[in-house]
Parts: C-alpha cells; sequence; structure tokens
C-alpha cells in the first residue's frame, strides 16, 4: 500500500547520514522512545516539508483527497483546532460574520476573534435527549441567512460530542442558494466516510470540514486532515495554515497520518467501523432495556452515549461506578456518559461495558438536566473584547461585567460565555455550577 511519507522517512534513516540538524536528540533517545526516535525528524531533504510540500507530503495527501473525493485535502500535525483556524482565515477575506452554532468549540472563537469575525448565533434545538444540545437545524440556518446578508459563512459542528448528526446535506443546499460557504467542525466524524453510506460532509455538500484522524483512526494525537471541496478555497489554504501552525511539524504525527493510508486502503477501516456499527447499535438497545436513555435522531454509528441521569446518578456517583469497572470515558456531562470505542479496542474491553451496562442499578428518580442557551447580549466585539486590557476576578463579583476570554470545560471546549458578552446573574450562576470560580473580565 501507498505510504509515502514513511517511504521517504525510512530512506533517509537506511541512508545512515549524521544528523547535524534538529531535533537534538539525534534519533539516540534511550529508554522507551528509543524505537521510534530515529523517525522523529524536520524538514531535511529527501522529507518534503508540510506548508511548501512537492513530494511525499504532497503525494499523502493527494491520496487522502482521492478517498475522500475532495478538491484538496492537506495535513494538520496539530489537530482540527489548525484545520479550523484554517478554514476560517480561507473566509475571512472581507470579515463580516460567521452564523455558527453555539456549540461551537472554542478554538473556532479565538480564531474568529484573531480574524476580525464576529458570531452570528444559531441555537441548537434541544430534541435529542434529556440534557443534550442538539441538532442545527436547517430551517434555523435559513432564518439566520435571510436575516443577515453579510454572513461570510455558515459553520456548525457535527457530529456533536454526544454523537448528534445535524442535517449537512440540508443545510448545505440552503448555503448554496445564499451563494455562502459551509463549513463543518467534523472533527469526530473521519470515520463517517466508511459507512456502507456515507455520511461525511463532503459527500454531503459541505464546501470545507476538518477530519480529526486521532479520534478514531490509528493515528498519533494532532494528526488531522482539512478536506476542500470549493476550488475558491484550495489554492491558498497552505499559506492560510502557515499563518497559525507551527513551523516545526511533528514528523511522528505526520507519519501515522501517512501510516493510516494503508488501515483504509486495505478495508481494515471499513470493516471495523462496521463492527463499531453493530456493537453501538447493540449496546444503545442494551442500555434501553435496562433502563438507561440513548440520544435519539440520526447518530454517529462510533459513538456511544448513555443517560446515568436517567437512573439517578449524578457524575459524580456514576464516575466512582466506571472506576469500580475500571473504564474511563471520553466524555462525561452531568447526566450522560460518552464512549468512542474502535476497531482497537479489545474484546475484554467490549465485555467490560457490556457488564457495566447489565449490572448498573437504579438508585432512585430521575435527575433533570437542561441546557443553558441564554442569549447573550454582545456588549463589545469579539475581537476587541479578546484583545483589550483585562483583570481577573472571583466569578461570583462578575455580574454586569463584560467577559474578556472565552469560558468553557474541555472536553468538550463548547463556550460557556465568550470575550465581549454581558455577564449576567444566570451566567455567573451556570459559571460556578461548572467549577469555573474566576474570570477575565474587561477592565
Amino acid at each position: 500500500m501507498a505510504t509515502p511519507i514513511m517511504d521517504a522517512v525510512n530512506k533517509y534513516i537506511n541512508r545512515n547520514t549524521v544528523r547535524m540538524h534538529m531535533p537534538g536528540h539525534k534519533g539516540n533517545l534511550k529508554g522507551i522512545f528509543s524505537e521510534i526516535a530515529g523517525y522523529d525528524l524536520t524538514e531535511v531533504t529527501g522529507v518534503d516539508s508540510l506548508y511548501e510540500c512537492d513530494s511525499c507530503i504532497l503525494d499523502c495527501e493527494k491520496e487522502y483527497s482521492e478517498i475522500y473525493g475532495t478538491k484538496r485535502s492537506i495535513i494538520s500535525a496539530s489537530g482540527s483546532t489548525l484545520c479550523i483556524q484554517t478554514m476560517l482565515a480561507l473566509v475571512s477575506e472581507k470579515g463580516g460574520k460567521i452564523a455558527a452554532g453555539r456549540n461551537i468549540h472554542i478554538s473556532a472563537v479565538n480564531a474568529m476573534g484573531l480574524l476580525g469575525l464576529e458570531p452570528v448565533w444559531i441555537y441548537p434545538e434541544q430534541r435529542s435527549g434529556t440534557g443534550i444540545p442538539g441538532i442545527i437545524s436547517p430551517h434555523a440556518v435559513k432564518k439566520v441567512l435571510e436575516e443577515n446578508h453579510d454572513i461570510a459563512a455558515v459553520y456548525i459542528t457535527t457530529p456533536d460530542y454526544f454523537g448528534v448528526l445535524s442535517d449537512v446535506k440540508t443545510i448545505s443546499k440552503i448555503c448554496k442558494s445564499f451563494n455562502v460557504p459551509l463549513l463543518i467542525d467534523n472533527a469526530h466524524g473521519a470515520g463517517l466516510k466508511f459507512l456502507q453510506k456515507s455520511l461525511h460532509p463532503m459527500d454531503l455538500g459541505a464546501d470545507m470540514c476538518c477530519d480529526s484522524l486521532h479520534k478514531t483512526m490509528p493515528v498519533f494525537t494532532g494528526g488531522a486532515i482539512l478536506h476542500i471541496n470549493n476550488e475558491k478555497f484550495a489554492e491558498n489554504a497552505k499559506n492560510a495554515m502557515s499563518l497559525f501552525g507551527t513551523t516545526s511539524p511533528s514528523y511522528l504525527i505526520m507519519e501515522t497520518v501517512d501510516m493510516a493510508l494503508d488501515y483504509i486502503k486495505s478495508q481494515k477501516a471499513a470493516k471495523d467501523f462496521l463492527f463499531i456499527k453493530k456493537w453501538t447499535d447493540d449496546m444503545k438497545n442494551l442500555a434501553i432495556q435496562h433502563g438507561f436513555e440513548v440520544p435519539t435522531g440520526i447518530l454517529d454509528p462510533a459513538k456511544f452515549a448513555f443517560c446515568f441521569g436517567k437512573k439517578g446518578y449524578t457524575k459524580e456517583k456514576f464516575y466512582e461506578l466506571l472506576t469500580k469497572y475500571n473504564i474511563e470515558p471520553e466524555y462525561m456531562s452531568e447526566n450522560y456518559c460518552v464512549f468512542m470505542p474502535t476497531g482497537f479496542n479489545t474484546a475484554t474491553d467490549f465485555e467490560k461495558v457490556k457488564k457495566l451496562i447489565e449490572e448498573t442499578p437504579s438508585i432512585g428518580e430521575e435527575i433533570p438536566v437542561k441546557i443553558f442557551y441564554e442569549k447573550p447580549e454582545q456588549a463589545i466585539s469579539l475581537r476587541k473584547a479578546l484583545l483589550s486590557p483585562k483583570v481577573n476576578i472571583s466569578t461570583i463579583e462578575a455580574e454586569g461585567k463584560i467577559a474578556a476570554e472565552t469560558k468553557s470545560k474541555c472536553p468538550p471546549g463548547i463556550p460557556l460565555i465568550i470575550p465581549g458578552e454581558k455577564i449576567t446573574k444566570k451566567f455567573v450562576k451556570n459559571l460556578i455550577s461548572y467549577g469555573i470560580f474566576n474570570i477575565n473580565v474587561i477592565q
């Protein structure tokens, strides 16, 4: 199978070159990293350069472009965060506004602030389950575009952290009718391409999207791909990425992105995601039988989310139970637990999860949880607030002040408040409920 980056790196290693270049360890680390240290390279002759690529890295990107059916696909060694920054930079030529789901990731908010873009919020419709943010509806997108004629792009997150999928295909048609590009944070959804019927944004009409390969594929943390299906943005994508990206991207990360080509092209990815879909479907049915609630609607089949609040558990009590079974989740909200299985989990892993679901007793009445989405007052612009002099104060004293930073819990990294928004009594209560006891405000 084609692994152009690894082929080039292996050629370099096999030459036994005297390494009078970075990194400082020269491939001679001792201990647990000794076997891979030689593969930790920099931009030396023969192994290309990420932002100016014209050989092995470019060949790898072309392979991903062919697999995902895009005009262009480019590697990020800084996760989907760098892809998100790049997407927003590509649509920021004239500044303006971004119509964005309020369940947006913190990295997008910060990028908008740096680029001088202002969000126009689209609020999720909370109809996917108790305490779940829910979908971004096509109707809500259309309404925002009708009411705002200076929207530079529509930006939504799908799938969300609970695996809930919005209707990208219909939203894409609406965006095209307004001649506005659609950007998708698909960080959790790289595997959507490998279902029997693809649910990947590039097959549903999005202009650009990011895939965090490391979340669901055999790729080191930080390995991601930015996909582009709009010629307008393809040519300048590397330049835009270099505005935010490190000039020393990790070759170890890029090598695992490259090696994942073999995983994909050998059909192992398709087999694994088919297996995981069956397993999560079985687990969701089992969870319902045992009194849990699961999200409703169109869902990412590679996520298993279930509501423990339905059986009377608080977050703290349910985590104690997870510890007993020696299971660490991807994410826990106040009432939901999220597992992210892949084909690299073992049979023992899957059996432990099954036992957890079967053996968890109800301990009380359902604990209701509501998502807090008070529509905030944007007192000053996002950019101005982000760059203004600020002072750190106790959250309990912040009522009436203007936020000077984005506050969120990560995961899931969804902002509770963003720079420029006025802090109301309800915001104070919500921030404290998430354990946020200090906040930067405009001085």
